[in-house]
């Protein structure tokens, strides 16, 4: 009987640990929310950026989102980018995010979803937007209250300034692997077969 219930509680260990990860998802920054007080030029001014940083646990970014506005009659595509940290200022290119068709000849938040770019825990990186249109311009607020803003920075041709100056707005979502809950049970019920193996030999 004893070699049945070994023999299940292995199987089932094997069998759940399986079933993949869940994943949560968390906002890392978010200013959107912040009242626009003004707008830079990408290009003129640009290089655009600004910094982020994640917690105490790697995670995958997911999700970008950024406030842009151009007077182009034809629709122009902004490049987002993530960059390294070299100094609390951007630094390498760790991989081109993709692009967004910039149509609003007002603010206008553009999002570009579906990502998966593993990112180390407590690191700073930056977004950075770049274009070819001489028109399109990055709105700033000087709103810090929203999540992760505060103690970041932002970048553009005149230097690096913290957030308080006026970060550009944008949100920079992730997802957090979580351990499965299935497996940690399964192993907990293969250590108590075995612990009642062992208690039934000592007192025989």
């Amino acid at each position: 009987m004893k070699r049945i219930l070994v023999s299940f509680a292995a199987a089932v260990t094997f069998a759940v640990c399986s079933v993949p990860a869940q994943a949560t998802s968390v906002v890392l920054y978010n200013n959107l929310g912040g009242s626009i007080v003004g707008s830079d030029p990408l290009v003129s001014s640009g290089p655009l950026a600004d910094s982020f940083s994640t917690g105490g646990t790697a995670v995958n970014l997911s999700d970008v989102k950024v406030n842009l506005w151009t007077g182009a009659i034809v629709d122009p595509l902004a490049t987002i980018s993530l960059l390294g940290d070299n100094s609390t200022s951007p630094g390498a290119l760790i991989s081109t995010l993709g692009t967004v068709d910039v149509s609003g000849s007002t603010p206008t938040v553009y999002d570009l979803g579906g990502l998966s770019v593993s990112l180390a825990a407590s690191t700073r990186y930056w977004i950075e937007v770049t274009t070819s249109d001489t028109n399109m311009e990055w709105p700033w607020t000087t709103a810090t209250g929203g999540t992760g803003v505060a103690g970041e920075f932002f970048s553009n041709a005149n230097g690096v300034f913290p957030n308080s100056g006026g970060p550009y707005l944008m949100e920079v979502s992730a997802m957090v692997p979580e351990p499965p809950v299935l497996p940690i049970f399964a192993l907990g019920c293969l250590a108590m077969v075995f612990l009642g193996r062992r208690r039934l030999r000592f007192t025989r």
